[in-house]
């Protein structure tokens, strides 16, 4: 039974931790969506064939909306129009978002993989403690411009240029995907510019 117990635990760690690995898959599926396009289009294969897969979408669609709009405990007297409303517009935003960071969180997951070592990078909070205050004046980074941010910024063109491919070759299947993956890392692209300006 102990050994059961153990070997129970190490299983569930095991998946715990193998959690970020979501984030190599999509950033993976980001960088071949695009050749995919080109080869659907050569083996003249219908893209509606994947339509199946937007179940999964759905299904996670549905367990952010009961986790962030249903969820009523904290405060029953919540408008449920206005939340619902919210929640069209914030889903997506979270989905780009969560997209442009794959990159930066893959990174990550393979150094984890590999077992190397690397400092633990604060999260920047400027020591705002009032309306009044700003984070012009914390100095968490560099100045400098690093790899991974001239890399998303790239990529956020590649994003681009793969939705007027999915125009010219008149498949329209993977427009709104590569519209996310552009505006995630375009957005992160973008941030990252612009707090090393404020902290020159």
């Amino acid at each position: 039974m102990e050994i059961f117990l153990f070997t129970d635990k190490k299983i569930h760690a095991t998946l715990h931790l193998l959690g970020s690995t979501v984030f190599v898959f999509v950033f993976a599926l980001g960088i071949l969506s695009v050749p995919l396009l080109i080869a659907l289009q050569a083996l003249d294969i219908r893209s509606s064939i994947f339509s199946i897969f937007i179940i999964g979408t759905l299904s996670i669609i549905c367990v952010y909306y009961v986790a962030n709009v249903t969820n009523r405990f904290t405060n029953p007297n919540r408008d449920l129009g206005k939340d619902v409303i919210k929640f069209l517009f914030m889903f997506p935003v979270f989905l780009a978002m969560s997209m442009g960071l794959s990159l930066h969180n893959s990174i990550a997951v393979i150094q984890g993989y590999w077992g190397k070592k690397s400092a633990f990078v604060r999260t920047p909070k400027f020591n705002i403690k009032s309306i009044t205050d700003g984070f012009k004046k914390g100095k968490y980074l560099s100045g400098k411009l690093n790899w991974s941010t001239v890399v998303e910024g790239l990529l956020s063109l590649y994003f681009v240029f793969g939705m007027f491919l999915g125009y010219y070759l008149n498949d329209y299947s993977l427009v709104l995907f590569h519209l996310l993956l552009a505006s995630g890392y375009g957005a992160i692209f973008y941030f990252s510019v612009i707090h090393l300006n404020l902290n020159k």
